[in-house]
């Protein structure tokens, strides 16, 4: 039976586009390259440019250069292909080889996610790639299988997208698409079918119709990037520092780091005494407190990280009448759509009240310490868990064995109130993950732990009243992604607000 004539096409199998921004330049970018030819294709000017690159020994010569001859270790030849397509003001670079080295920087960031967001089937997604803006960025990589919808995960709803790959509804773009910076198409294509796929995106830009809808928050461009650190660091520098808070990895935070100390100063203090090490950073230099270098340290004395001290603020910041938030050194735009959504899900947090605890006790004037109020508040169901860590890790600052409760108290705000629902969600995955610590915990503390318990983060924000500036937006995305993954691991999560004396 012979082969059908679509099996026999000459082409490709998968390309990679990326849309070039003004600051491409193929001159220079391409200098290495021989441009082989010019022209204009289907109203589309173009250029061709390859490099090859012979006699390159393999990756893997490091580790037999000693035991073979040089001579019997074979050599490769890289080639590498930049197309060069533009109409209209609109540039793109087909790659293939290593040619997207030489031009990815200069890719119109998320070119790929906006078109795949236009094209793919949602109910064919496959992979999805995202940043979740909790206390710190982390990876979430999915394999995607069945009839997943994004619109019904709430996890998408506060990330950040960075790519994702599917089957695409017209077919006649390709078989499976996948977005990033770039825009990798696969299904066979030759010369003519990438002209027309060019004409394709052209029209799909212009287009506002979505097929997936993700949405979460975009990373911020570079010019704007360097104008909000510039903010940031003027504000750190003049002693503005309300709402920010030490950021690095959660579990390396709350398992391993137990103190910090600020430059050359021997002086040790929590992760969580932000106003303290703001001002040993003022002292040691007061022009550029931002600059000073912090350390921390775990409970035998060995350094877990160093970084300056500009590098581990985390928080939001107000900028030219927007809301930013910088996360592990990147920052993030806010949109109406996602703060209403956020805003919408803190209200089905259920809030218990203030009365469930003592008020916080003054003395001389002074809020007490933690530990004076918690002392305050035990009773014969209550029990004080704070003092009784295993393996390092606090089980709750008080368990209430008649409401099966394990309850996590802090002082404070804001951003700084990421080190409370970091502490609740580690206890929380420990005591669900790991049989010795849910022992562990059921020996200690004569807890039946096959009983479900709720994880109640209360939180004294001392005179402050409103809820919007207790919980901050940055402060509310993070509670709610602490929130979704204690409920998925059979938790119930409420919140109180401490009152006064």
């Amino acid at each position: 039976m012979p082969r059908s004539k679509s099996k026999d096409k000459e082409g490709v199998s998968k390309i990679t586009i990326y849309k070039l921004n003004d600051d491409f330049s193929a001159e220079k970018q391409l200098s290495e390259y021989k441009n082989q030819k010019n022209g204009t294709l289907e109203g589309w000017n173009y250029k061709i440019f390859t490099r090859l690159k012979p006699n390159i020994p393999p990756s893997w010569k490091p580790l037999v250069k000693d035991l073979i001859n040089d001579n019997d270790i074979p050599k490769n030849s890289y080639a590498s292909l930049v197309f060069l397509f533009g109409k209209d003001g609109n540039n793109f670079a087909l790659t293939s080889g290593y040619g997207y080295a030489d031009v990815r920087e200069f890719g119109v960031k998320d070119f790929g996610i906006d078109i795949s967001c236009k094209s793919l089937d949602p109910n064919q997604l496959n992979h999805l790639y995202q940043k979740q803006p909790t206390g710190n960025v982390y990876g979430l990589s999915r394999s995607l299988r069945g009839k997943y919808m994004p619109t019904n995960d709430s996890v998408n709803q506060r990330s950040v997208l960075k790519a994702l790959k599917g089957k695409i509804i017209n077919q006649d773009l390709g078989v499976t698409m996948e977005g990033r910076t770039s825009l990798a198409v696969s299904g066979k294509k030759d010369l003519s079918d990438v002209v027309k796929l060019l004409d394709e995106i052209l029209k799909i830009e212009k287009s506002d119709k979505l097929t997936v809808h993700i949405k979460g928050l975009d990373e911020v461009e570079k010019k704007l990037r360097e104008e909000l650190d510039k903010e940031l660091i003027k504000k750190i520098n003049s002693g503005q520092f309300d709402d920010v808070l030490f950021g690095y990895d959660d579990d390396l935070i709350f398992r391993n780091c137990e103190k910090l100390k600020v430059g050359k100063d021997d002086t040790q203090y929590l992760i969580d005494e932000t106003q303290k090490v703001f001002s040993a950073a003022q002292k040691q230099n007061a022009t550029n407190p931002a600059s000073v270098t912090i350390v921390g340290y775990d409970e035998q004395d060995q350094e877990i990280f160093s970084k300056k001290l500009f590098d581990l603020i985390e928080g939001e910041l107000d900028f030219k009448n927007d809301k930013y938030f910088r996360i592990d050194k990147k920052w993030y735009k806010t949109n109406t759509d996602y703060k209403n959504k956020i805003e919408s899900d803190f209200k089905t947090i259920e809030k218990i009240e203030s009365n469930y605890f003592k008020p916080w006790q003054k003395e001389n004037g002074n809020f007490v310490d933690e530990g004076r109020f918690l002392n305050a508040n035990i009773d014969s169901n209550k029990i004080l868990a704070h003092t009784q860590k295993i393996s390092q890790i606090e089980v709750a600052d008080i368990i209430d064995k008649a409401k099966n409760y394990f309850v996590h108290v802090k002082k404070g705000r804001g951003a700084f109130l990421r080190n409370l629902f970091a502490q609740g969600y580690v206890s929380g995955s420990l005591f669900n993950g790991e049989d010795t610590f849910k022992k562990a915990a059921k020996d200690k503390f004569s807890i039946d732990v096959d009983k479900k318990f709720t994880v109640i983060f209360a939180i004294f924000p001392e005179d402050e009243t409103k809820i919007d500036s207790i919980f901050t937006l940055f402060a509310k995305v993070d509670f709610l992604e602490r929130c979704d993954s204690l409920k998925s691991m059979g938790f119930d999560v409420k919140y109180c607000l401490i009152a006064n004396s």
